[in-house]
């Protein structure tokens, strides 16, 4: 197993070997253990998959995407051009911008739906109501991931896991629903969406164009349930608390 442990890792927990008189542990005897996927690679051999957490690695994924984008939006031809028309370097740079931008809004988004999958616990139940006035039903963790909207996810349910307020109503929820909103607008494309138009013309390369830092709207959101989490290494939850989790503690700096 190698001995780097990267920030982005599912489960690392270091584990002290007690003496037989139940003395302190020794630092020299700790031992790393790190959860794994097996992976057949042959018949007789195997690969020890190091597991990441889905959220970290999407927030990672969704953050180089987007500054991807920034340097191609940063290049000198945009910003140096005569009479006011400006054009990316290449055609390549132009596609590529977009493609950047479209894979951090992915990936963000899909860092939000994993984050609130992964923290509804599995002793939670939860009342749904039902449509047009029709009987409500009392929904497990597996229904919930399933048939819950993300944003009622983020409202109702993670508040009272976490024991805090619904960022409903507040500016980073502004932030999400517009996340949300772009990232569904691609998914289901439309022809007149994506063709040309005057200056003033919606479009989603427009709205690509001027979405903010869709890992950083994702990062705020998931900040709003974990920065109030104590630490603790190696445990989820604490006393059916939760617990802030190591990916989230190390998460490396912007810049």
């Amino acid at each position: 197993m190698p001995d780097d442990m990267d920030w982005r890792l599912q489960g690392v927990l270091l584990e002290s070997q007690f003496s037989a008189d139940g003395d302190a542990p020794d630092a020299s005897s700790e031992q790393t253990l790190l959860s794994v996927d097996v992976i057949r690679l042959k018949q007789d051999r195997v690969l020890a998959f190091p597991i990441p957490n889905a959220t970290a690695m999407l927030l990672s994924a969704s953050r180089r995407a987007f500054l991807m984008a920034q340097q191609l939006r940063a290049h000198e031809a945009l910003k140096h051009a005569p009479r006011g028309f400006s054009q990316f370097h290449s055609t390549a740079d132009a596609v590529e911008f977009a493609e950047s931008l479209t894979l951090s809004v992915f990936a963000a988004y899909t860092a939000l739906e994993c984050f609130a999958n992964e923290w509804i616990p599995p002793w939670l139940t939860y009342q749904q109501q039902g449509k047009k006035h029709g009987p409500s039903r009392v929904l497990g963790k597996e229904e919930m991931e399933r048939s819950l909207p993300l944003g009622e996810k983020f409202a109702v349910v993670l508040p009272r896991v976490f024991d805090v307020l619904t960022p409903k109503g507040k500016s980073i929820w502004e932030s999400f629903m517009k996340l949300e909103k772009l990232r569904n607008r691609v998914v289901h494309m439309k022809d007149a969406d994506r063709n040309s138009g005057d200056v003033d013309a919606d479009s989603v390369w427009k709205a690509l164009w001027a979405i903010p830092s869709p890992h950083q709207t994702a990062k705020q959101l998931v900040d709003h349930f974990l920065c109030g989490a104590p630490y603790t290494p190696g445990l989820v939850f604490e006393k059916l608390r939760p617990v802030r989790p190591r990916w989230h503690v190390e998460w490396p700096p912007e810049g």
